[in-house]
């Protein structure tokens, strides 16, 4: 809405609100003219109620027409203030989609058009390549003699490394983020100068995983507790790796939320500040945002209640009900940053 103009808007609803209250104002004197003809005491009997019904049945078309039109006019009004900012390359993806024929080249993540403008953008990739390269560079015995606050805004690994190859460490990660790279790929653009090939395969792909993982997921909390988003998005889904690899206690999250499901509220801040993916190494864990209907679609009786009554449950927080925690030694997404 920040988007539209407001002044047109309020001319918009203003016409509208004035339309229905005209029709009910006619609705109300046409009714106080037929029941003053009526015997004193007949005034609700059944022909006055079928009068008044039929009044209302021709009056109640009009009326929603005129609502309809009002939500229509303000939805022209915000397509033409959205088509004025859209840059040209993505009003020439849009024609050519709405014309049946495929845009012309690939959509890449990132990419610039002539005259430097975006063609596609991926703000939570964006931000959580941002989140990497924001944390300062430390060892592990530095990182650990700092409190939560210092943590959440440093970047370290798990082994006796020096400052300069974490910081490069640090680099990598946030270029391969940006990029789209594979744990292998990872591994061939550290090469074997750090350290003298101080960490093996194994450990390369965990470093990678979880921080590409923290980052990620960071960005997306963020996303999801913006004020607008969160309004609409009360549940979230927990949901595990379901191959051979999945740990026990990642895969019971799937049947530890609500009634059984993997489903979570959002503001169940205790819960997610413990088991927001990755909660351990190499967590390869994911989330996904419910509204209270898709949160009823899967059997959480509260949000069936919630959609039906429209009033908000208490919060009941999940945490005690589980029977595990995080290794103390993994520091996690909300106010602590990974290390590996």
């Amino acid at each position: 809405m920040a988007d539209i103009r407001n002044n047109e808007l309020d001319d918009i609803f203003g016409r509208a609100s004035l339309t229905g209250e005209t029709l009910l104002a006619e609705v109300r004197n046409t009714l106080v003219r037929r029941i003053a003809r009526r015997p004193l005491g007949n005034v609700l009997d059944s022909e006055t109620m079928t009068l008044a019904r039929s009044i209302l049945e021709r009056v109640e078309p009009v009326f929603a027409q005129s609502l309809v039109d009002a939500r229509l006019a303000a939805a022209s009004l915000s397509v033409i203030e959205i088509d004025a900012r859209l840059p040209d390359a993505t009003k020439e993806l849009i024609q050519a989609a709405s014309s049946g024929r495929p845009p012309i080249g690939p959509l890449t993540p990132l990419s610039e058009a002539a005259g430097n403008q975006p063609v596609i953008r991926f703000p939570v990739l964006e931000r959580a390549a941002e989140s990497v390269a924001e944390r300062n560079p430390v060892t592990r015995a530095v990182f650990d003699q700092m409190d939560i606050d210092a943590q959440a805004k440093a970047f370290t690994v798990a082994r006796q490394v020096t400052e300069e190859s974490i910081e490069r460490i640090r680099d990598v990660v946030n270029k391969g983020i940006r990029e789209g790279w594979t744990p292998e790929i990872f591994r061939d653009s550290l090469g074997d100068s750090l350290e003298g090939g101080f960490i093996g395969p194994g450990h390369i792909s965990t470093v990678y995983r979880t921080n590409v993982q923290t980052a990620f997921h960071k960005a997306h909390d963020e996303f999801a507790s913006m004020p607008v988003v969160n309004e609409v998005f009360r549940y979230q889904k927990y949901l595990p790796i379901s191959d051979s690899r999945v740990r026990d206690e990642h895969l019971a999250l799937a049947t530890l939320g609500i009634d059984g499901t993997n489903v979570y509220r959002r503001d169940d801040r205790a819960f997610w500040d413990a088991f927001l993916p990755p909660w351990d190494f190499s967590c390869r864990c994911g989330v996904s945002l419910l509204t209270v209907e898709a949160a009823a679609r899967s059997g959480v009786r509260e949000a069936i209640e919630w959609q039906e009554t429209g009033v908000m449950p208490p919060l009941v927080s999940r945490l005690p009900d589980i029977p595990f925690r995080p290794d103390p030694d993994f520091v996690g997404v909300r106010g602590v940053s990974s290390a590996a």
